[in-house]
């Protein structure tokens, strides 16, 4: 194994280049998942937000309905 002293100047240019390279990986990495986590939350409010107003619309039929239904009768 070679010592600092021993060891080429090469050796360093390429030891921070691979450093450069590794680097730039993993910020790519990172944005990658940032990215990917962002779109899947936006479709997961998405769908909750769709459930949600098919479910209240689904509850405003139903008492509508049922308020008919009541009204009618006394009728």
């Amino acid at each position: 194994m070679k010592t600092i002293q021993q060891r080429a100047p090469a050796d360093f240019t390429s030891a921070i280049h691979r450093d450069h390279t590794l680097k730039h990986v993993v910020l790519a990495e990172i944005n990658f998942f940032q990215k990917e986590k962002v779109n899947d939350l936006n479709v997961y409010l998405r769908t909750l937000v769709d459930e949600q107003i098919q479910f209240y619309e689904k509850v405003n039929f139903l008492f509508n309905r049922l308020f008919y239904i009541r009204f009618y009768w006394y009728l």
